[in-house]
């Protein structure tokens, strides 16, 4: 299967290099942007809130460490006189009675995001952090499609890409459980992702999948006709780093023979034309670059594909 990268910057094919965007900087503002509806699956909220908070496990270090525990408290509160009195004066087992309940329901409070406004920062921070640490490569099975053209190729001035989705720089899994460096079908659905980030019931493996899922792979239905397929890296992992005014662009090598064909906007200019037919003779002695041009139908809102030989 070709997969196609739609460009306006002719240099990304001389200086051999791919960006790989964080998801901030994208065009759809709600990239990047699930619902966090817990920290934990609300299902499993308090068997999971008990396995912390009762049984002999938690009561063997609640009463090897209570005196050390009610000192701490009653220093690091300055508290009267009458109430750190009382306090020590409690029997640890009267205190495991208050305590339990009481742990149980800050728990249930803070891992159920109780609040609105607990929920707002916990998605502020998990777009922030997938931001700092995440770049996509986006590719279409589309070449002909007006919309993309016009929105990611200079308004039709620019070129595309066709990429061969079986060259082994689209999958460099690191191991089974790497969800980065390889091909990922994005799936488009009416309903927002709505994710807790842990389930207890999940393996490792399964709950990295499961995110990867909900947070970089899904979109709404109204981008579907993109047919996107995307490629997740470690930003820390660039080649190359370029700063500009208000971003950084964090950039790839790629090999020159995962590219089956590179495909000209229907208004590139013959300069441009010319630029891009010298550089595929250059390198055909390494690899076979086919070359084609768009061109507009005469009777519809269709685009067609006109093959160039540019040897």
């Amino acid at each position: 299967m070709i997969l196609y990268k739609y460009l306006s910057r002719f240099e990304v094919l001389t200086s051999g290099m791919l960006r790989f965007t964080q998801p901030g900087s994208f065009n759809d503002p709600f990239e990047v942007t699930p619902h966090i509806d817990a920290l934990v699956e609300r299902s499993k909220i308090t068997s999971f809130g008990e396995t912390l908070f009762t049984g002999s496990n938690f009561e063997q270090e609640f009463f090897a460490h209570f005196g050390q525990n009610i000192d701490q408290i009653i220093q690091e509160h300055n508290l009267p006189a009458e109430i750190s009195s009382l306090l020590q004066s409690t029997k640890p087992e009267d205190a495991l009675a208050i305590v339990q309940p009481l742990l149980m329901s800050i728990f249930n409070e803070f891992v159920g995001l109780e609040s609105e406004g607990m929920k707002e920062q916990f998605q502020d921070t998990l777009q922030k952090d997938m931001n700092s640490r995440f770049g996509l490569l986006c590719l279409t099975e589309k070449s002909d499609n007006e919309l993309m053209w016009s929105h990611y190729a200079d308004s039709h001035k620019g070129f595309a890409i066709g990429f061969k989705s079986d060259h082994p720089f689209f999958n460099q899994r690191k191991s089974e459980r790497d969800q980065t460096n390889c091909l990922q079908k994005v799936i488009y659905n009416n309903r927002r992702p709505s994710l807790a980030l842990v389930n207890p019931d999940l393996s490792e493996e399964e709950a990295i999948t499961t995110l990867v899922r909900e947070i970089f792979l899904k979109k709404s239905i109204k981008w579907k006709y993109e047919k996107e397929w995307r490629i997740i890296k470690l930003l820390n992992e660039a080649d190359l780093v370029k700063q500009i005014p208000g971003e950084q662009i964090y950039l790839f090598n790629y090999p020159i023979d995962c590219i089956d064909r590179i495909v000209l906007g229907a208004k590139c200019t013959t300069t441009q034309k010319i630029e891009v037919i010298n550089l595929i003779k250059d390198k055909a002695e390494s690899t076979s670059i086919k070359l084609y041009e768009c061109i507009l139908d005469r009777t519809s809102y269709k685009i067609g594909l006109n093959e160039i030989d540019p040897l």
